[in-house]
């Protein structure tokens, strides 16, 4: 079903780029890239200042690598906290040490950042400003002690507060940071004991719960997804989803003695539970991989898994597409003593999840099994908002027999059946810095620094949804 090929090209020329020009070289320079939400149409890459110098951002199109700005940050940006839900829109905000700053990708606003907000009442000009959660219309800053909304287009201060040290804590501090999440409707401040929190109204700052959850066990992993937190509860093995908006319980399931669980996206959680307690032999309790919708509290699938399938599972990883759950349960394995293996290409800026071990696919309607294989070592390129029928992995490969020469490996699996359709492991050994998919000719072009790798799709066995 998939032809590989590959065309190698010299470094280009760093020299600088003008505008609306692709330039490869630009990421041999910008070594840094802000995240961003998925699917999103513009890569920001970013280039940081020693001393006294400025920090310099650019901003070029995902899919052709076009140039389309600049930007400069008057700061040292020794120091930066930005993440997807740090975007509103075309916005981003950028938190360094005493200040955050608000930047516009949209072209013609490009230079300088459109805004500047620091604490009014900063205690320490080290202090750093944290980018928490963001909307269209709002966007949550917090520093040790400070607690901040602005709006993303102008920067304009909706409400701050300094009193967070009231519990006898500050936000944040140099050595353990406390956690801020929430939605439009309510900010929920976790503070670092983390069993402690304080609940805010996102639109006018008002305080309007606190208290501490008595009932977590600290010892375990949270998740936060929206205002929502999953967290275990203390000696019965139970995991929790609370809302702090409503300060109730929206949904529990038992997980056993270990809380196991991967987000799948930003509103549901693949969860390891534990339906059967209290047999003779633990080992031989029943295991199910549950599907919640977090955001609406409800459990969406629960995928039965034997207990001989998850002996020695460090940890799962979920996604899916339209169609299909994807569940990938991952052990520690050693390499193995062949002539070739292979190992992540982890330096690649396309969002990518890592797998290895067992891969399954279940129908995302019905939790039915499709299919399993077992994988090495493979990158798995996150190209969801493409809808294609295929899954599009990297890997390193090792040669022992060449002194340890390296290659670039491109394996494709049919979506439908889990088959390679498609392997290629002998590629220059770039790093994959952006995708492109020309859908006329079912073209899927991945671009290095120096090479271009060109993967052309056919029909698989199942129909393609254009």
């Amino acid at each position: 079903h998939v032809r590989i090929s590959e065309r190698r090209a010299p470094l280009p020329d760093l020299a600088a780029v003008p505008l609306d020009r692709p330039h490869e070289g630009l990421y041999e320079t910008f070594h840094n890239q802000i995240a961003s939400p998925a699917g999103n149409s513009v890569q920001v890459l970013e280039r940081r200042g020693t001393g006294d110098s400025e920090s310099e951002l650019a901003f070029l199109s995902s899919s052709t690598g076009i140039v389309r700005g600049r930007a400069k940050l008057p700061i040292e940006a020794t120091y930066t906290s930005t993440s997807e839900t740090a975007w509103a829109g075309h916005f981003f905000a950028i938190g360094d040490s005493s200040a955050a700053w608000g930047v516009s990708t949209l072209p013609g606003e490009h230079g300088r950042p459109k805004w500047l907000c620091a604490p009014s009442t900063l205690r320490d000009r080290h202090d750093v400003v944290h980018v928490g959660p963001a909307g269209p219309d709002w966007c949550a800053l917090y520093s040790r002690s400070w607690l901040a909304v602005v709006d993303p287009a102008d920067g304009r201060l909706l409400w701050e507060r300094d009193d967070a040290m009231a519990l006898g804590a500050s936000l944040v501090d140099r050595f353990s940071n406390g956690e801020l999440a929430g939605d439009a409707e309510v900010l929920v401040l976790f503070l670092p004991d983390e069993t402690g929190y304080i609940v805010y109204d996102t639109r006018t700052g008002r305080e309007l719960s606190r208290g501490r959850r008595e009932d977590m066990d600290v010892r375990h992993p949270t998740h936060m997804l929206g205002r929502r937190q999953a967290y275990m509860q203390k000696a019965n093995g139970v995991m929790r989803v609370w809302d702090p908006a409503e300060d109730r319980i929206v949904y529990e399931t038992h997980v056993g003695r270990r809380f196991n669980a991967a987000p799948v996206n930003d509103r549901e959680l693949a969860v390891l539970a534990t339906p059967i307690v209290g047999g003779p032999n633990p080992a031989d309790e029943e295991r199910s991989l549950k599907i919640v919708d977090v955001a609406a509290g409800r459990e969406l699938l629960d995928l039965p898994f034997d207990a001989s399938q998850l002996e020695h599972l460090n940890y799962i990883r979920v996604f899916r597409d339209r169609e299909r759950y994807y569940v990938n349960l991952q052990r520690g394995t050693p390499i193995p003593q062949g002539r070739l293996y292979s190992y992540f290409a982890t330096d690649t800026l396309v969002p990518a999840e890592h797998l290895q071990g067992d891969l399954y696919a279940f129908d995302a309607e019905t939790g039915r099994l499709l299919w399993h294989r077992l994988i090495p070592q493979r990158t798995l390129l996150l190209l969801e908002r493409l809808n294609l029928p295929y899954l599009v992995t990297l890997s390193r490969v090792r040669d022992r027999a060449e002194g340890g020469r390296q290659s670039l490996a491109v394996e494709v699996f049919d979506a439908t059946t889990g088959e390679t359709v498609g392997l290629e492991e002998s590629l220059l050994p770039d790093r994959i810095v952006r995708t492109s998919y020309d859908a006329g000719a079912r073209r899927l072009e991945l671009f290095g620094l120096a090479t271009q790798i060109s993967i052309e799709l056919s029909p698989p066995t199942a129909h393609w949804a254009e």
